[in-house]
């Protein structure tokens, strides 16, 4: 019997009620839509802005850290990242989301976004899939509470995990800025 191998481009990891409901919602109205879900080509055309985020320390972690993203809107491509001195992988994540998303409160607070991250705990903790753990640093609550406060202002956001293999271009523009120590850029 011949078998045919399952097609993982759009593995999806187990959802919540919540993230299943959220899914059947329409993209109308005021509340954010958030979900962790990779998903197919298809269903990213559905947003006309869709960006990838990363962060990336040397050598140690915690260490110099930088995070790069990019955004792809209107045909245009935008990169911004950032060198951000000594720290851990995971401010770099969230620093690279939280830019990410202070990117489109400016430029395009009304549109359809889809972010991609390879970070899971950025992704799932965003959107309320992985809870506050005890051991969590007030430092990293305070970056998690400016990424949400964010996020409620932008009413069509769609926060994914992807693996590392599908973001890496955003991995190479983190790379830029940790190895060059460049200071925020905005193109």
């Amino acid at each position: 019997m011949h078998h045919k191998r399952p097609d993982l481009s759009c593995w999806r990891p187990a959802q919540t009620k919540a993230e299943r409901l959220a899914e059947r919602t329409p993209l109308s109205g005021t509340a954010p839509l958030f979900t962790t879900r990779a998903c197919s080509e298809p269903v990213a055309a559905q947003f006309p802005i869709r960006a990838w985020t990363d962060g990336a320390t040397a050598g140690t972690n915690p260490g110099p850290c930088a995070y790069g993203a990019l955004i792809l809107f209107h045909g245009k491509r935008h990169e911004i990242g950032a060198f951000l001195g000594p720290g851990t992988n995971n401010i770099a994540e969230y620093r690279g989301m939280i830019a990410v998303l202070a990117w489109l409160v400016e430029h395009a607070p009304r549109e359809r976004a889809l972010i991609r991250t390879d970070a899971q705990l950025v992704a799932y903790r965003l959107n309320g899939t992985w809870k506050k753990k005890h051991s969590d640093h007030p430092h990293i609550q305070a970056l998690i509470n400016e990424a949400r406060g964010l996020m409620h202002v932008l009413p069509h956001v769609r926060i994914e995990w992807v693996p590392r293999e599908q973001n890496t271009a955003a991995d190479e523009i983190a790379s830029r800025y940790l190895e060059r120590k460049l200071e925020p850029l905005w193109l």
